[in-house]
């Protein structure tokens, strides 16, 4: 039977079915020849309904730099931080 399952075989093995799906592997069912539903555990089914984040929301939760840490990127300081792009070989 593999991981495809007849609706009947799914209703009868349901057990086998929940424990396959338990262990990473997902299940689908048939229904009159189609497959129709996939069985998959609860961690599998968190990560992918989790909606990916936007551009905005990862910006809002990066961390805040110390107060003390401003200073390394005010170019008035002496000892701030120097960014200087990096060289690309364009041959």
């Amino acid at each position: 039977m593999g991981s495809i399952w007849t609706l009947e075989d799914a209703r009868e093995k349901l057990t086998a079915v929940v424990e396959a799906a338990r262990n990473g592997e997902p299940q689908r069912v048939c229904v009159e020849g189609d497959e129709a539903v996939v069985v998959v555990s609860v961690r599998d089914y968190e990560l992918m309904s989790k909606r990916p984040k936007t551009l905005n929301e990862h910006l809002a939760n990066f961390p805040k730099l110390p107060d003390d840490a401003q200073d390394l990127f005010d170019k008035r300081n002496p000892e701030a931080l120097e960014f200087a792009p990096r060289e690309i070989d364009w041959d």
